[in-house]
């Protein structure tokens, strides 16, 4: 097919003269591992506010660039059995501050502050829902028709939307978000739901662990279509980790190698050794029966949950990993860190949280007034 013409319109949700309508369902039991939060501050300073905060999540915040906190405002808030991310969002907004998911995949469970000259404009002004805890942000639309020249007949008109999940800290999401849409209405009552043998689940990007990941939301475009989405209805599947078991080892580098035996599989940590100013670490994952479907991304997903720690308790940050080969039932991945500080030293412990039970949920958003290219 050739592409006569190409309309590709992206709609930044993050303007701030557009007005959204969010929508809050009743909320319904917290998810396994989410944390409630309570706080009473009055005129806190904005170092006390988040340092409180971080102890109850059991997350770091990291201040990003030169005298934050001096630019930041008090903090004053009230919160009986609240979560985490409207929480954070409404201490951002009283400090003055902001957070950019976008810097979330280095190190688990950090969340890094920037001044408010800085970072991505705030989520508030994105399309959002909550549930449960966790907030689904839509980022921007996208369409794109085309045509082939062989056959004028044979045309394309696609149409999505970019999203991102705030995953509550507390909560072991697994690797493979999916995101579906259930409801997606117009102001003149046209849907742009897929027909039926075209509905799939869109996939999403980003570090398993961490606190931000990227989905995309498939949406057919009809013809007269208008506006907005008065409408959008979301049904995002995720797999939870609901029981975990630990492989810990005490001077990694200095440690013969390790095992640890899963009911589903078995792990290894083969070698860990600096190269220059990072940490390598090759290990190893043996399924006990042959790997089908998503089972090899579980794998894949597994990886993310190591760990390094100096001996001051800062993680390093993982930069990225590789596999080496493998079989039906193995895979061997090697990965590096950097360390978290500018003399790079042996890690003190090497940390490997590993699956041992997941539950399947899925969790519902809706969202009202959603403007469409």
């Amino acid at each position: 097919m050739f592409r006569l013409s190409t309309l590709a319109v992206l709609i930044a949700f993050a303007s701030a003269a557009l007005c959204f309508a969010q929508s809050k369902p009743a909320e319904p039991q917290a998810l396994p591992g989410a944390k409630a939060i309570n706080l009473q501050l009055e005129a806190a300073s904005p170092e006390e506010a988040f340092a409180e905060l971080a102890r109850q999540a059991e997350v770091q915040f990291k201040p990003m660039g030169q005298n934050l906190w001096t630019k930041a405002d008090p903090v004053e808030l009230k919160i009986v059995n609240g979560r985490f991310w409207p929480v954070c969002i409404d201490m951002c907004q009283q400090a003055n501050v902001r957070f950019n998911p976008n810097f979330f995949s280095g190190i688990p469970r950090t969340v890094e502050l920037f001044s408010a000259d800085q970072g991505m404009e705030p989520i508030t002004k994105c399309p959002y829902a909550e549930t449960q805890g966790c907030i689904l942000a839509l980022m921007s639309a996208n369409r794109s028709y085309s045509i082939s020249f062989a056959n004028p007949n044979q045309t394309a008109n696609t149409f999505g939307i970019q999203a991102m999940l705030l995953a509550d800290p507390g909560v072991d999401l697994g690797g493979n978000l999916q995101a579906l849409a259930t409801e997606a209405v117009d102001e003149n009552g046209a849907s742009f739901l897929p027909p039926n043998n075209q509905q799939m689940f869109g996939g999403g990007g980003g570090q398993p662990r961490s606190l931000a990941r990227h989905l995309f939301l498939n949406l057919a475009y009809p013809a007269n279509a208008g506006k907005k989405l008065v409408r959008l209805k979301v049904d995002m599947r995720a797999s939870i980790v609901t029981k975990s078991d630990t492989l810990s080892i005490d001077s990694p580098i200095d440690a013969a190698p390790q095992k640890k035996d899963l009911p589903a599989m078995s792990v290894e940590v083969k070698s860990v050794k600096t190269v220059g100013n990072t940490v390598e670490v090759q290990v190893a994952i043996n399924s006990k029966r042959p790997m089908q479907g998503m089972e090899r991304q579980d794998m894949w997903n597994c990886i993310s949950a190591i760990e390094l720690i100096d001996s001051q308790g800062n993680r390093y940050t993982q930069m990225g990993f590789g596999g080496s080969g493998g079989t039906a039932n193995s895979l061997t991945f090697t990965l590096h860190f950097g360390s978290p500080s500018q003399t790079p030293g042996k890690p003190a412990k090497l940390i490997w949280t590993l699956p041992v039970e997941t539950k399947e949920i899925h969790l519902p958003f809706e969202f009202k007034d959603v403007p469409i290219p």
